[in-house]
């Protein structure tokens, strides 16, 4: 495993506000918000909080000076982009003309380069509707280390990278992000790739095959040797056997057959823990990587976790 530190996210800011303004929230503010152009990874439009924010409008709750901002735009590369309103100016839009409403504090910013953009990005409405999920994409999607990473396998890949590079901790997915761009960035892409072989060829199992101590076991081996742990991953995933005690064979068997911290019975389903499901992966590779075979199960109930050889 790869040794932990934690990083400190630091960021050069030279992002400065060039407007200020309380404006009437009007048909036009809200169809000029909606028509800026959006980064990679906007968030998600919340239907049934445009719908509670119309109706507020409608009865006169919709207190727009209780709001440290309403609308927030960025100026990045000669082009204005959306940062924070897209709730309110859809709502504004499915209120439609003559409505009266309070002013509406629009803000713009300035920044020079796009990972000030979406660091800037990230920091509005942290309580609606950012969460981890959004926020890895946000951090990490067409970034130039994962430029060819699908958006959809970013939540899994930053799920394995948090719990193989810090553990339990508990850490902001800020720092995962960034320790997945600066620490480790060859391994994390290497095991994006791995990720997407095993999406293609798993079929209906590739959920058991991406689950979060296995994806972790994933990096632990690509870190040891790349180019081995994707032989075994691969040979694992395919099914294509030489030996019944083939390693791989084996924790294919035992991904099958078993569920994470289930203390019910859940039909032929063993349960295991988040540490023994990786020592287990993690045990397989060592004797793949040995040449080895097995006639049974690697030592993976131990407390502490396996190290990739």
């Amino acid at each position: 495993m790869a040794k932990k530190r934690r990083r400190r996210v630091s960021i050069k800011w030279s992002t400065r506000v060039v407007s200020d303004k309380m404006l009437a929230f009007n048909m036009r503010l809200a169809a000029y918000y909606n028509g800026l152009l959006s980064f990679k990874v906007e968030r998600p439009l919340d239907r049934g909080h445009v719908n509670w924010l119309e109706l507020s409008m409608r009865d006169g709750t919709f207190l727009t000076h209780q709001a440290v901002i309403s609308i927030a735009v960025c100026a990045w590369d000669k082009k204005e982009r959306k940062l924070n309103g897209q709730h309110i100016a859809n709502a504004r839009l499915q209120l439609g003309n003559g409505a009266k409403l309070p002013k509406v504090r629009v803000v713009k910013y300035n920044v020079r380069t796009e990972d000030e953009y979406r660091q800037l990005y990230i920091c509005f409405d942290r309580s609606k509707s950012r969460t981890a999920s959004h926020l890895a994409k946000m951090l990490i999607y067409g970034s130039s280390v994962y430029m060819d990473v699908p958006l959809k396998r970013i939540p899994t890949l930053t799920a394995g990278a948090r719990w193989w590079w810090f553990g339990s901790k508990r850490v902001k997915i800020e720092e995962v992000c960034d320790a997945m761009c600066h620490d480790f960035p060859k391994v994390g892409k290497d095991v994006a790739d791995v990720l997407e072989y095993i999406v293609i060829r798993a079929g209906t199992s590739r959920g058991l095959f991406l689950r979060q101590p296995v994806v972790a076991a994933i990096f632990e081996t690509v870190q040891a040797n790349s180019m081995i742990a994707r032989e075994f991953w691969v040979t694992m995933v395919d099914g294509l056997f030489r030996t019944l005690t083939h390693p791989a064979k084996m924790l294919r068997e035992f991904l099958l057959t078993t569920i994470i911290g289930h203390r019910v019975a859940v039909s032929n389903l063993a349960s295991v823990s988040n540490i023994e499901m990786f020592n287990y992966c993690v045990g397989c590779f060592n004797a793949f990587h040995a040449g080895s075979t097995l006639t049974k199960a690697p030592n993976y109930k131990r407390a502490d976790r396996l190290k990739a050889a």
